[in-house]
């Protein structure tokens, strides 16, 4: 049955309603983190400010819904579930401290603040507002730049580097280029050079692979659908190296010696990635030392830390020797929430990966924001190799955008089928 004009009116309003105040919460934390190449300005109180605001809108679209509120029910209940096994891991004793148990419990209550509000939030979500979105992430992290190079915010700074444009703007930009022509794509175009150049600045190394995932869709399509083009530009800029391959090398080399990568050009060492394993290693011994099968099932729970043996993760290790941050998510799930977290998170990453290279695949299957949500999603497992990134209220936002615009594309999907069938 079709909606009526006021009926349609209400949705809009209603979607509009919780679009607004999320996104702007949201751009608000990532320019307090942009302000701090190091972690966030007040990471505490910026992620419980955002926090406290997605309850309170939650609270209202709950108590205000004309009818029932479409959210992703099996997923809801797996956070649920881990909410409550993060809970009753910690008991009979408290052994961690408070701030790292209530952080851990917020990080996963907010993935069923937003279970409430993504159905709005990706109605909402058009061309030109995730454009808009896109220039302001890039903006941030020129702001972020500026901030390292005029040493602006002492504090937070953290060596030569800086945060690069936000996973969300890159997956977007990948969604984007699909169908446009003319003047747009020059834009598209200009906006994918300077988040490219921002990212090798920044010398955040796995940010790298991480934006090559996100346009490979690009790279693919081009190269199916413009192949003289795209081989002639291969050829031009191979013959260009070629010709210069000498001033081009010693600049290129120049350059490094000056950032981070001067660690791997003279030791061939990576240390920092070798301390990521030395923490893995941490991790398991910590288990082992336990020698309790539960442990094994259901981890240590919310705020969990370890103890350092084998890793050197000086910044985060408190007065006891302890360490809360595991970098490595396989590693992080295991330890806080045991193999049945473990097995959650690997359900997050096999169906993000399934579903990046059906798109690879065929992707005019998919719609708009489904590619932004799949691309988004596969971007942040490379990420959860290497960093942390659900300490990010946007990554948490692209999951469970991932997961609702996943099922909307199975029903659809279905959907077709019978008819066709029916047809």
């Amino acid at each position: 049955m079709l909606l009526s004009t006021s009926s349609k009116f209400n949705v809009r309003r209603d979607s509009v309603f919780i679009f607004t105040p999320v996104l702007l919460i949201l751009l608000f934390y990532n320019l307090a983190d942009s302000l701090a190449p190091r972690g966030v300005v007040y990471w505490k109180e910026m992620f419980g400010l955002v926090y406290f605001v997605l309850f309170f809108i939650a609270l209202i679209a709950l108590q205000t819904a004309r009818k029932p509120l479409v959210y992703p029910v099996r997923f809801t209940c797996l956070v649920l579930l881990v909410l409550v096994v993060g809970v009753a891991a910690v008991f009979p004793k408290i052994e961690w401290p408070l701030k790292y148990l209530i952080g851990d419990f917020a990080i996963i209550s907010m993935l069923l603040l937003y279970c409430v509000l993504i159905a709005k939030f990706v109605d909402s979500l058009t061309e030109k507002n995730v454009t808009v979105l896109i220039s302001i992430f890039i903006v941030f992290s020129l702001v972020s730049y500026l901030v390292m190079l005029l040493r602006l915010n002492p504090e937070y700074l953290h060596g030569d580097r800086f945060d690069s444009p936000h996973v969300f703007a890159l997956g977007g930009l990948s969604a984007l280029y699909f169908g446009l022509r003319g003047v747009k794509l020059f834009l598209w175009v200009l906006l994918s050079i300077i988040s490219g150049i921002l990212i090798f600045l920044s010398q955040w190394r796995a940010e790298i692979l991480i934006f090559l995932v996100g346009m490979t869709p690009v790279l693919l399509d081009v190269y199916h659908k413009k192949v003289v083009i795209f081989r002639i530009l291969v050829v031009a800029i191979a013959i260009l190296i070629l010709l210069n391959i000498d001033s081009i090398g010693s600049m290129f080399y120049s350059y490094l010696v000056e950032t981070r990568f001067n660690e791997m050009l003279i030791s061939g060492k990576d240390t920092s990635f070798l301390n990521r394993l030395l923490e893995a290693q941490d991790v398991l011994l910590a288990l082992s030392k336990e020698d309790s099968l539960t442990r094994w099932i259901f981890g240590f729970g919310h705020g969990a830390m370890y103890p350092i043996s084998l890793s050197f993760p000086e910044p985060n290790v408190t007065g006891n020797g302890l360490v809360h941050n595991i970098h490595i998510h396989v590693f992080l799930w295991l330890f806080r929430y045991g193999l049945f977290g473990l097995l959650v998170y690997l359900s997050f990453v096999f169906k993000a990966t399934k579903s990046y290279f059906s798109l690879l695949g065929n992707v005019n299957e998919y719609t708009f924001i489904e590619k932004l949500f799949v691309i988004s999603a596969m971007m942040l497992v490379i990420k959860s190799f290497f960093y942390t990134p659900i300490n990010d209220p946007i990554n948490l936002l692209i999951i469970v955008g991932f997961i609702f615009t996943s099922g909307r594309k199975k029903l659809r999907t279905i959907s077709y089928k019978e008819n066709v069938n029916t047809g």
